[in-house]
C-alpha cells in the first residue's frame, strides 16, 4: 500500500559540532499530500536549522528525511539532485537575480533542468505569470517590481518545475497587511490547483492559522507541539508556552502594522 505521507521525519538530531549538544532532537512528523505544514517557534529554537536539513544544505547526525519514501542523503550528489527535481523554495528575501529580465529569472530553471523546446518553455512561462497576475511584467527587470510582485514572481519560480513540495523561508517578511493576504490567498490556490505540498516557516500567527493544516513548534530544538490546527487552537489558552507565543506574536503585529500606517 503506498503511503500518503509525502514528508517524512523520523527521529531527527542534529548539532553543528558533531557532540551531543544538539541544536535540534528527536524531531519527527509527517506531511501528507496536498497538505501545509506550518512551522513556528521563537529566534534560536531551531527554526533555521531544521529548514537548511529539510533542504539537503545540512546532514543530521541522527535520524532520517523521507520524500515519497526515498531517504534524503546530502551526500550523494545523485539523490540530491533527484530530490531537488521534487521540491521547490521560495526564499525570505525572494532571491531573484538583478541582471536578469523577470521572464530570464524564471526561464533559467528550466534551461538547467529540462529539454523542453524554447516555445514550451514559454508558454510554461507565460500561463504561470498569467496564473499570479503577472503577464504584463515578464520584461520588467526585479528592481522595476513591488515587494509583493518580486515575491509573486519568485513563487512562480519555486513553481515552474511542478515541484511535489513548496519550502516557504517567511513569505510574509516585509509586506504589508494587505499584500499578506493575497499571497496567503495565492498560496492556497497553488495548493489547490497544484496539488502541492508546503512547509510553511512564519512569524505571522494570523497567516500561520490561516495556511495550516498542521503545524510543529519548537521550543529549544525540541518539539512542543505537533498537531492539527483545530488542535492546536484548542490547547492556546491552556498552554503556557504556546499562549505567550500567540500572544506577543500578535501583539507585534499590530504594533507592526499600526507604525506602517503612521
Amino acid at each position: 500500500m503506498i503511503s500518503d505521507n509525502i514528508l517524512k521525519v523520523e527521529n531527527l538530531y542534529f548539532s553543528y559540532n558533531k557532540s551531543n549538544d544538539y541544536i535540534l532532537e528527536k524531531i519527527s512528523f509527517s506531511l501528507n499530500r496536498s497538505e501545509i505544514l506550518v512551522i513556528l517557534g521563537q529566534s534560536g529554537c531551531g527554526k533555521t536549522t531544521l529548514f537548511k536539513n529539510l533542504l539537503g544544505l545540512l546532514k543530521p547526525q541522527k535520524g532520517k528525511i523521507y520524500i515519497e519514501n526515498e531517504v534524503l542523503e546530502p551526500s550523494s550528489k545523485k539523490k540530491l539532485k533527484r530530490y531537488y527535481h521534487k521540491i521547490g523554495v521560495l526564499f525570505q528575501s525572494g532571491a531573484l537575480l538583478n541582471s536578469l529580465s523577470i521572464y530570464e529569472n524564471l526561464k533559467l530553471p528550466l534551461d538547467e533542468n529540462t529539454h523542453l523546446s524554447e516555445p514550451l518553455k514559454d508558454i510554461m512561462i507565460n500561463l504561470k505569470l498569467k496564473w499570479v497576475g503577472l503577464a504584463h511584467a515578464k520584461n520588467l527587470m526585479p528592481s522595476e517590481l513591488s515587494g509583493g510582485m518580486k515575491k509573486r514572481v519568485a513563487l512562480v519560480r519555486a513553481i515552474i518545475l511542478d515541484p511535489k513540495i513548496l519550502f516557504f523561508d517567511e513569505p510574509h517578511s516585509g509586506l504589508d497587511p494587505i499584500v499578506t493576504s493575497d499571497i496567503n490567498k495565492l498560496i492556497l490556490r497553488i495548493r489547490d490547483a497544484f496539488k502541492i505540498s508546503m512547509v510553511v516557516i512564519t512569524h505571522d500567527m494570523n497567516s500561520a492559522l490561516f495556511l495550516a493544516d498542521k503545524l510543529l513548534m519548537l521550543k529549544d530544538g525540541k518539539t512542543h507541539f505537533y498537531g492539527t490546527k483545530s488542535e492546536f487552537e484548542n490547547i492556546v489558552k491552556s498552554d503556557e508556552y504556546i499562549n505567550e507565543f500567540v500572544n506577543v506574536s500578535t501583539a507585534n503585529l499590530n504594533n507592526n502594522n499600526s507604525n506602517k500606517h503612521k
